[in-house]
C-alpha cells in the first residue's frame, strides 16, 4: 500500500463554517528516494480525489485530515461513501492524532496553550524535518485565488500548499519508528472523523432561555459579591477585585476547626489545606465546597458564574455553537472547548439552553453503568473473575447490593425494602463508592470525590468504612490492585525512545499505550480508556449511519451533535418515526460496546427530549417514546 499525503486549501473558516468552500488540493506521494508532488484546482480536483479515495492500494494521511475529508464532502457529497469506507478499511493515518498516541505512550501529552500548538504540522516539520514552514504568507488568502486558474497563482502561494503535503508525508514516515504505539491508530482516526463532522454540524440554542441565563447569573453574581464584600474577601472598588489572601487566611481558619485537620509536628501546629500544584493554598471549587463554610461556598459560586457570564453566555448567544473538539487526551477521552459542551455547568440552566433545530428533536442514548461495566470486563480480562460482572449480568443492581452490605442486610430485604430510607440513603451513597474506589483512591481522596461529583459529605470514618465494605462486597478488588501493583512501574516514562521497561499501561483490546502513569492513574486508567473506546466505536458506526446513505440506515439525515463521554445526543426529524431512531441509536451503541465488552453486556435505553436537560427522562405513550419536555 502506498503512503498517498493530501492536503486542501479552503476559504476562511468561520465560527460557523467549519467546512468551508475547497479552493485546491495538494499531494505527495514517495517516487523512489525523491517525493512527487501535484496541486490542482478545485474545478479538476474531483476525479483524482474519486480515485484516490477509492483506491485500495492508497494509505491516505493527512494532517488532521478529517478538516480535508470534511472539505471534500461538502464540494462533492457523493465522495462520502467512499471516505467512509476508507476509514473502515484503515486506510486513513493522521500525523497529528499519531502525534498524540506518540506523547501519550512516553507519559508527555501536551495542551495548547497560547502561542504552542503542539500537534501542529508546523511544529511537527520543525521537530522531524528541521523545517521552518513559512505559515505567514498565504495560509488565510486561498479565497482570493478560488476563480483564478494555478497556472496564474503567485509561486508562493503553489509552494505553501504542496509543502504542506510533502510534509505530511515525510512527518509521517519519520514517525514510523514509533509503530509500536500505532496499534490504536486507526480507531482513533475513525473517531476524530465522527467528531469532526459533529462538530461541523454545530448544535443550537434557545437564545430566550440564553436571556434568562444571563439575567439570573448577573443577579446571583450580585448577591454572592454582597455577600463577600461583607466578609471584605472582595473589596469595594470599582474593579471588586477578590482579596485571595484573606481568603486563604479564612480557609485556614475553617479548616483549623476541625481537630482532624491539624496536625502537631515537633511541637509546631500544622494545619491541613489542599494545595495547588505551586504548593499554595486552594481556593478551587471543590476546597471551598468542601470547607462547608458558606462564605467560601459563595466564593468558589462567584467564580463559577463569572466563567459563565463571561465565557459561555457570549457563546451561547450565537445561536449555533461549533465546540472544538480534542479528539484523545492521555486518558482516552475527549474534551471540548469554546465553549465546553461535553461538561457545562450543572447548575443555573446551561444545559437547557441548547435546542435542536426546528422540525427535529433531540435522540439521546447513555450507556447505563458503563465504567462499572469496563471495569468488571478489566478484571475478567487480567484475573479470570469478577462477582460485580455476575451480579450485573444477573440483573443485580450493584449500588443496591452495596448499600446492602453497608446496612448488614441481605440483596433481598434491601430489594423488598428499597424505599426504605435507609435503604434508599445507603444505595444512594454506594453510588460514588462503586465509581470511585476501582480508580485506587483512599479515603481522603474518596471523600472530596463524593462531594464534588454527587455532593455529599462523608466523614473520615464513614469513607474508611465504605471502602472496607466495597472491598469486601467486590473481592476482585483486591486482586485488581495486587494485578496493577505487580504489573508496572510506578516512574516516569523515558522520554526519547520507546522503552520495554517504560511502558505503564497497555490498554486491553486497542494495544494503546499510556506511559508515566501514577498508580491511580493506572487503576483508573484500563477501565475508563476502556469505556472511552466503547464511545468512539459506537460514534463512528452511529455518525456512519446519518451521512452515508448507502447503509440504508433510518437515521439517514440525522445528525451527531453532541458526545458527553458516555452519552449521545442527535438531531432526528421529529416525526412518526422518531421512536425508531432513538431505539436505533441505542442498538448501534449497545452492538458497539458488547464488541468490546463481550462478558458484561450493555444496556442503553434511547429517549427523546425538547431540550437538553438532566432532568430528561424517557417518556412512553403506548410503548412508543415520545418526547420530554415542552415544544421549543
Amino acid at each position: 500500500m502506498i503512503d498517498f499525503a493530501i492536503d486542501t486549501e479552503t476559504e476562511l473558516i468561520t465560527d460557523t463554517c467549519k467546512a468551508p468552500r475547497l479552493v485546491c488540493v495538494s499531494a505527495a506521494w514517495p517516487d523512489g528516494s525523491a517525493v512527487s508532488r501535484q496541486l490542482l484546482h478545485h474545478e479538476e480536483a474531483e476525479a483524482h480525489l474519486a480515485w484516490w479515495i477509492g483506491d485500495m492500494g492508497c494509505r491516505l494521511i493527512g494532517q488532521n485530515i478529517a478538516y480535508d475529508f470534511g472539505v471534500v464532502g461538502q464540494a462533492h457529497p457523493h465522495l462520502m461513501p467512499a471516505i467512509w469506507r476508507a476509514y473502515e478499511a484503515d486506510r486513513v493515518q493522521d500525523t497529528s492524532l499519531r502525534e498524540r498516541l506518540i506523547d501519550i505512550a512516553q507519559g508527555r501529552y501536551q495542551l495548547a496553550r497560547k502561542g504552542f500548538r503542539p500537534y501542529s504540522l508546523e511544529t511537527l516539520a520543525k521537530k522531524y524535518l528541521g523545517w521552518q514552514l513559512d505559515k505567514d504568507t498565504w495560509r488565510l488568502r486561498y479565497g482570493e485565488l478560488r476563480d483564478l486558474p494555478v497556472s496564474e497563482w503567485p509561486e508562493e502561494a503553489r509552494e505553501y500548499s504542496l509543502k504542506d503535503a510533502e510534509s505530511t508525508l515525510l512527518v509521517k514516515q519519520a514517525q514510523d519508528r514509533y509503530s509500536p504505539f500505532f496499534a490504536d491508530e486507526f480507531r482513533q482516526a475513525r473517531a476524530a472523523w465522527w467528531i469532526h463532522l459533529m462538530s461541523a454540524w454545530g448544535i443550537r440554542t434557545d437564545l430566550d432561555q440564553v436571556l434568562r441565563l444571563e439575567e439570573d447569573s448577573h443577579r446571583e453574581y450580585a448577591e454572592l459579591e454582597q455577600i463577600l464584600m461583607e466578609h471584605g474577601l472582595v473589596r469595594d472598588d470599582k474593579k471588586r477585585t477578590r482579596n485571595t489572601k484573606l481568603a486563604k487566611a479564612r480557609m485556614v481558619e475553617v479548616m483549623r476547626r476541625d481537630p482532624k485537620n491539624v496536625e502537631v509536628v515537633d511541637g509546631v501546629e500544622k494545619v491541613l489545606v489542599k494545595a495547588t500544584q505551586k504548593q499554595e493554598i486552594s481556593l478551587d471549587r471543590e476546597a471551598c465546597e468542601d470547607s462547608g463554610d458558606p462564605v467560601l461556598k459563595a466564593y468558589a459560586g462567584l467564580s463559577a458564574l463569572k466563567t459563565v457570564i463571561a465565557k459561555d453566555i457570549p457563546f451561547l448567544k450565537r445561536g449555533e455553537i461549533h465546540s472544538r473538539f480534542e479528539p484523545i487526551l492521555a486518558t482516552g477521552r475527549t474534551s471540548s472547548s469554546d465553549p465546553n459542551i461535553q461538561n457545562p455547568r450543572r447548575e443555573g440552566g446551561v444545559r437547557e439552553c441548547f435546542v435542536p433545530r426546528p422540525g427535529h428533536v433531540f435522540a439521546c442514548a447513555d450507556y447505563a453503568i458503563i465504567e462499572l461495566r469496563t471495569w468488571a470486563q478489566v478484571c475478567i480480562r487480567a484475573l479470570g473473575e469478577s462477582r460485580l460482572a455476575e451480579r450485573i449480568n444477573a440483573g443485580f443492581d450493584p449500588h443496591l447490593d452495596l448499600g446492602a452490605q453497608v446496612l448488614g442486610i441481605s440483596y433481598e430485604e434491601a430489594l423488598a425494602n428499597k424505599k426504605r430510607p435507609d435503604v434508599a440513603d445507603a444505595r444512594q451513597k454506594a453510588k460514588p463508592g462503586n465509581f470511585g474506589f476501582p480508580g485506587g483512591m483512599g479515603a481522603n481522596k474518596f471523600r472530596a470525590y463524593a462531594k464534588a461529583s454527587y455532593g455529599m459529605l462523608f466523614t473520615l470514618e464513614e469513607a474508611i468504612n465504605l471502602r472496607a465494605r466495597w472491598m469486601k462486597n467486590w473481592p476482585e478488588a483486591q486482586k485488581y490492585f495486587d494485578w496493577i501493583q505487580k504489573r508496572h512501574e510506578w516512574r516516569l516514562f523515558h522520554r526519547k525512545e520507546y522503552s520495554d521497561n517504560a511502558t505503564t499501561i497497555r490498554q486491553h483490546v486497542s494495544d494503546r499505550y499510556r506511559g508515566g502513569c501514577s498508580y491511580t492513574e493506572a487503576c483508573n486508567g484500563y477501565f475508563q480508556a476502556l469505556a472511552a473506546d466503547i464511545g468512539k466505536a459506537a460514534g463512528f458506526e452511529i455518525a456512519r449511519a446519518c451521512y452515508d446513505e448507502t447503509v440504508g440506515s433510518i437515521l439517514f439525515g440525522s445528525r451527531i451533535v453532541n458526545f458527553v463521554h458516555d452519552e449521545f445526543i442527535l438531531e432526528v426529524p421529529d416525526d412518526a418515526l422518531a421512536h425508531e431512531r432513538a431505539v436505533e441509536v441505542g442498538r448501534i451503541a449497545v452492538e458497539q460496546a458488547n464488541r468490546f465488552i463481550p462478558d458484561v453486556p450493555a444496556k442503553c435505553e434511547p429517549l427523546l427530549c425538547r431540550r437538553w436537560s438532566k432532568s430528561a427522562e424517557p417518556v412512553y405513550e403506548a410503548g412508543r417514546l415520545v418526547p420530554w419536555g415542552v415544544p421549543s
